[in-house]
């Protein structure tokens, strides 16, 4: 037990710190890609591929369901080098997504073809020409982007978390360079052109990553396309409905924000709200490079009842959220002179919006803690009822407080729906430890 926990910790320490330069650069290009988008395509026309991104991510809860479904399954797999059941299991997955999504892309092109449809989640379309045709090349992309972004759940469930931030980082690159060549060239795109540039990026550098991984790193599991569509791989069959359910209710809590406020106040918020919400996320992607690696390393000591180990982890989360509070705070101060280095220009932000996106990026982070752990004992019967809650008040809620406190007021929806996970999450967490039988861990 000693040296299983001394090895567990090992290989963890060795993915937070082998993803914090990978994440380091992510977080730079992240923030110039909004500068240089907000510059070349202005605040109105970057708010609705905003809004149109938000549309999209709606439907990644498939992808996440699936992928959290089979993560543990793989993980316990692959501790005990059980190559041939892990093929089985990303044979499913890719099965699964792809008849999903090949179903959702038949099903949202046809509605596309309706303008009643595009009014439905952008009402301010009718300035932009092709914007039909814009929807539907990005929907195709994205969605087959979809699919392949399994690698991801294979990357994570194998304890290659850093090789994730690599990928993104490269990805965010190729977005950054696309871009600083339009501003250097005075240069504005179409917004088709910058849509389909922003959606098929993506698709490309995931189909090579999963060529180059399944083929060398992987090659012990890797999927082969013949096997994908054999008969004897059953879609569907043994997914956790839980996780699905979690990632939908999830989605309605952060990615419907975008829509409310294009529909009652205007594209050019859409962009004031994200740029706020970008910069706050700076602490959720600092926190999740420390915390995502823990999704397997929390699996494999629960399976071998290593409590300890689990206790000590987990305090050390705590404090970890403690000090991205602290940093929030001083990111708060210096939010005017940090906001107008970093987008070049002035936008007006209340203060209210400032403070009830920090707020809420701190109430999802302390969830995030005992979700993660959750999650990965499988224990999502609470946690799922808590978010099936949350989406149903979120909505109605953010059109009822957006009336009175504009932008501001979605993200005060979001911290209500939020409050009541941060009190039951850690008492479910408490009672799953006290149930676990004691053994010593390092």
């Amino acid at each position: 037990m000693l040296s299983e926990s001394h090895s567990r910790s090992k290989e963890l320490l060795n993915n937070v710190l082998g993803s914090g330069l990978y994440k380091g650069i992510n977080i730079l290009f992240s923030l110039l890609i909004v500068r240089f988008s907000i510059q070349i395509m202005g605040e109105e026309r970057y708010g609705i591929w905003l809004a149109l991104l938000s549309f999209f991510t709606w439907f990644s809860a498939f992808e996440v369901g699936v992928s959290n479904s089979l993560r543990n399954s793989i993980t316990h797999l692959f501790s005990e080098n059980k190559f041939e059941q892990i093929k089985q299991l990303i044979h499913k997955g890719y099965k699964t997504l792809f008849i999903l999504y090949f179903g959702l892309i038949s099903i949202l092109l046809i509605l596309s073809s309706q303008s009643e449809f595009s009014q439905l989640i952008l009402p301010e379309v009718g300035n932009f020409e092709s914007f039909n045709v814009t929807f539907q090349w990005c929907l195709v992309l994205y969605f087959a982007h979809f699919v392949l972004f399994f690698l991801h759940n294979a990357l994570l469930a194998t304890h290659h978390t850093k090789y994730i931030y690599l990928i993104v980082a490269i990805q965010n690159a190729l977005l950054l360079l696309g871009l600083v060549f339009c501003y250097y060239w005075n240069y504005t795109p179409s917004l088709m052109l910058f849509c389909i540039w922003f959606s098929s990026l993506p698709l490309f550098i995931w189909l090579f990553s999963s060529v180059y991984f399944y083929n060398t790193s992987f090659q012990q599991f890797g999927p082969k396309l013949s096997e994908i569509f054999d008969k004897k791989v059953k879609a569907f069959q043994g997914l956790n409905k839980n996780f699905f359910i979690i990632q939908f209710c999830t989605l309605i809590l952060f990615s419907t924000d975008n829509i409310i406020i294009v529909n009652y106040i205007g594209s050019y918020e859409v962009t004031v709200y994200n740029v706020t919400f970008k910069y706050f996320n700076l602490l959720i992607i600092l926190f999740n490079l420390v915390l995502l690696p823990y999704w397997a390393s929390f699996t494999d000591a629960y399976g071998k009842g290593d409590k300890v180990w689990i206790l000590r982890h987990m305090k050390k989360l705590m404090r970890f959220s403690l000090g991205i509070g602290l940093l929030g705070i001083v990111m708060l101060i210096f939010s005017p002179w940090a906001l107008k280095a970093w987008i070049g220009k002035e936008l007006t932000i209340s203060l209210d919006l400032l403070l009830f996106m920090l707020l809420s990026i701190l109430l999802t982070a302390w969830n995030s803690i005992f979700a993660y752990f959750l999650n990965s004992v499988s224990r999502t019967q609470l946690q799922t009822k808590l978010l099936v809650f949350a989406a149903l008040i979120n909505i109605p809620l953010s059109i009822y407080l957006i009336q009175g406190y504009d932008a501001a007021g979605v993200i005060m929806a979001t911290c209500i729906s939020l409050f009541p996970q941060a009190i039951f999450l850690p008492i479910e967490y408490r009672s799953v430890i006290q149930k676990m039988s004691n053994k010593d861990g390092v």
